[in-house]
């Protein structure tokens, strides 16, 4: 990993990241300190997240308190229950709602 993250800090535009909130928040610490190494401002790398079964409420907020701010959702298959599929795009929307207010 921190091969994979020392090279993000040198080159890359996007960094994703798998694990709970916890382990994601130490590798975005390690990849801040490549990019100081580098002199790259971590800022410009946006950071993603790999979210397998869980849902918004299990690691949603978590995730977004780290820095992630792309998520890609892997969900078990539903069936004919829409709801645990429709509740990301909510998740999604309330984020950017609160976002739009901060900003303003």
């Amino acid at each position: 990993m921190r091969k994979t993250l020392r090279f993000t800090a040198q080159r890359a535009d996007i960094w994703q990241g798998f694990g709970q909130p916890a382990e994601i928040a130490e590798s975005h610490r390690v990849l801040g300190d490549w990019c100081a190494r580098v002199g790259r401002d971590p800022g410009e790398i946006e950071r993603s997240a790999r979210v397998f079964r869980q849902g918004p409420d299990e690691v949603g907020e978590g995730l977004l308190d780290v820095g992630t701010r792309l998520f890609q959702l892997v969900s078990p298959r539903t069936g004919l229950r829409h709801r645990p599929v429709l509740d990301r795009p909510a998740f999604r929307d309330d984020v950017n709602r609160s976002a739009s207010r901060t900003a303003a």
